[in-house]
């Protein structure tokens, strides 16, 4: 699966950070909104060729949320014209080795996600995997880099709607033994399979227990998916439930 690439036709020409541009990005990052009088309209009559610039700009900027926020705002109205210069932009971070890195990794595969899940989902899943592969010896790092994967698959899911998406929120939920977001009930319940109803059993009573909302989002994403998979109680998926679990999976089943 190739990153996307620029048509030769119908890619303008990178900008290079020129003094007006400069200003005009300075000014619309600026904290005073009565400064901005209408830079960004001016950054994005330039089209993507200014892209380039708000991504150099975004990486030296990695640690100011509100600048981050601005920047993927004007890349996101520039719409499917940017999307090759985001993916080149994420190219550099060919080895995650800050917190930044990973905040980047994440802000942009979200932003290519919004603008077209269709044509970014397979380079949103490789950056999925670029931070699976990072060893987590530093906490800091290994809880940044797990909150990240988190909010990725959910948005990968939500936006995707591919098979390998599916499958990183099925790994995601696991055997069921650790609690989880309350977003990943609402994307199994779009597109989850039989996969999920065992840990989905084995899981209710210790989610119920911390928040009965969870409880509810997880019954009705096991009843969505017995539903779409067409199971029943003897289905081989549930050959290995036991007696707590198949108490539960009776009061499922028979419930209207």
């Amino acid at each position: 699966m190739g990153n996307p690439e620029p048509e030769p036709h119908s890619s303008p020409a990178a900008l290079t950070l020129t003094p007006d541009l400069k200003q005009d990005i300075d000014t619309w990052l600026s904290q005073d909104v009565s400064r901005r009088n209408g830079s960004l309209s001016r950054i994005l009559a330039r089209g993507a060729a200014a892209a380039p610039a708000l991504m150099d700009v975004m990486f030296r900027s990695a640690d100011h949320e509100l600048k981050k926020l601005q920047i993927c705002n004007a890349l996101r109205e520039m719409g499917q014209s940017a999307i090759p210069h985001i993916a080149k932009a994420l190219e550099k971070v060919q080895q995650v080795r800050s917190i930044a890195d990973v905040a980047v990794i994440e802000d942009l595969t979200e932003l290519l996600l919004q603008i077209d899940p269709r044509k970014t989902t397979a380079l949103a899943l490789q950056q999925l995997a670029k931070l699976n592969t990072v060893p987590l010896k530093n906490r800091p790092l290994a809880e940044a880099i797990n909150n990240a994967r988190v909010k990725m698959v959910l948005c990968i899911a939500e936006e995707g709607q591919s098979p390998e998406a599916v499958d990183e929120v099925t790994a995601l939920l696991g055997d069921g033994s650790v609690l989880v977001p309350v977003a990943l009930f609402e994307v199994l319940q779009k597109s989850g399979d039989r996969r999920a109803l065992v840990p989905l059993l084995r899981l209710f009573p210790r989610q119920n227990a911390a928040s009965e909302h969870s409880g509810r989002e997880i019954a009705e994403a096991f009843r969505a998916i017995v539903k779409r998979e067409k199971v029943t109680a003897e289905s081989p998926c549930f050959a290995e439930c036991g007696g707590p679990e198949r108490e539960q999976l009776s009061r499922w089943l028979t419930k209207k």
